[in-house]
Formats: C-alpha cells, structure tokens, sequence
C-alpha cells in the first residue's frame, strides 16, 4: 500500500511539474509572440511614415553657377510642393526635360545617389531641362506618410503634366 502511495505521490508531482512547464512555456510563448508583433508593427509604420528629411536650399550661381525657377505646385490631395526647373543652360529653348523622382525617405535634391544637383548641372549643360520636386510627406512638401506608389504615381502624373504646360517641354 505504501509502495502505491508513493506512485501516486510521484505520478501527482510529474503531472504537476508538467503543468507548471506547460505554462511556463506558453507564457514565454506569448511574451515572444507579442514582442515579435509589436516590432512588426513599429517598424511597419517607420517604413510607411519615413522621418521627413528637409531639402536644402538650392546652391546660388557662385557655387555651381547654376540658374534655376522654383515653382508651388498644388496636388489634387491638396498637398502642395515646390518645383525646382531648372532650364537647360545657354540655349532659349530646349524640347526634353528630365523629372527627378526621388526614393522614399528623401526630397527632391535626390541625395541617396549622391548629389542630384551636380546630375542636374550635367543634364543642363548638355541642352536638357531638369525638374526636381518632392512628393507628399517628403522635403519642404506638406502632407505626411508614403504609399510606395499609390499617391506618388498620380503625383508624378500631375508634376509631368505641369512642367509640359509650364515650360512647353515636349519630351519627358
């Protein structure tokens, strides 16, 4: 009788240490589980809302001799950014014109590959007009947030449209 008593005591306490496993594990499951989580989504919203990174002000003429017109453009969303065109130098009038489209978390002075300004300089004295702006929630624009192509698409759209009615470019 002894003896079954004591199995019993013992099979008590394997079911009992199970048990106290069992929870230990799960807690520590979902500890894990809601640290995984809220990383996924803080990260998700420094993706989606990037921090806004200010374009500097455009370089005079003694830096880099470079002629430019800033022009406000207001978006259909009612966001509105500035416009740097800067026209093709030396000549009255030149037919093509390049857009600079930036990369998220950056502004129309396109600094993630380097300096734009000095590509736009390149592009201007080669005959080519260059426009640069910011999309929504970047630069010196207003609005907040990027959607990785769905407003900045219809941005892009509009910026095309106002530089061909603006500046009379025929090639974009």
């Amino acid at each position: 009788k002894e003896m079954k008593k004591s199995e019993s005591a013992q099979n008590r306490k394997a079911k009992s240490f199970k048990k106290v496993f069992i929870i230990c594990l799960c807690a520590v499951v979902g500890l894990g589980a809601i640290i995984f989580v809220s990383l996924v989504f803080s990260d998700a919203y420094s993706i989606i809302h990037p921090e806004k990174v200010s374009a500097k002000r455009f370089p005079d003429d003694s830096e880099i001799g470079l002629y430019y017109e800033a022009a406000t453009v207001k978006f259909e969303s009612g966001d509105e950014t500035v416009l740097w065109f800067i026209p093709a130098q030396d000549i009255k009038t030149a037919e093509s014109t390049v857009i600079f489209s930036h990369d998220v978390g950056d502004n129309k002075t396109v600094t993630k590959i380097d300096d734009g300004i000095l590509y736009a300089k390149q592009l201007a004295d080669a005959g080519i007009n260059v426009a640069t702006f910011d999309y929504s929630g970047s630069g010196f624009a207003t609005g907040s947030g990027y959607t990785y192509g769905k407003r900045e698409a219809n941005e892009l759209k509009q910026i095309i449209s106002y530089v061909k009615e603006k500046y009379g470019s025929k090639y974009i």
